[in-house]
């Protein structure tokens, strides 16, 4: 069992992305939810979204790489620029 954690917080990330990042409704909560149970190997995931903050913890299996997919669905839900 391995675990992956995408984290955005004020260490990291500023209020204006963090609010952009941010899963205010339930709607687009359900759709990254759905989008987690799609990607190969997630067996479990936890969403936190916060005014502060916004992580994402899998439980994963052996193996699976899924940080860059995560990164580029978060940066097209959101339109933040993964490079920033």
């Amino acid at each position: 069992m391995h675990y992956t954690v995408v984290s955005f917080t004020h260490k990291n990330t500023e209020l204006e992305d963090r609010e952009k990042l941010s899963f205010a409704n339930e709607e687009r909560l359900l759709e990254f939810y759905n989008f987690l149970k799609s990607l190969d190997g997630v067996q479990e995931s936890i969403v936190l979204s916060t005014c502060n903050r916004v992580e994402v913890i899998l439980n994963r299996k052996t193996g699976s790489n899924i940080s860059d997919k995560i990164y580029a669905y978060l940066s097209d839900f959101s339109k933040v620029s993964k490079e920033r």
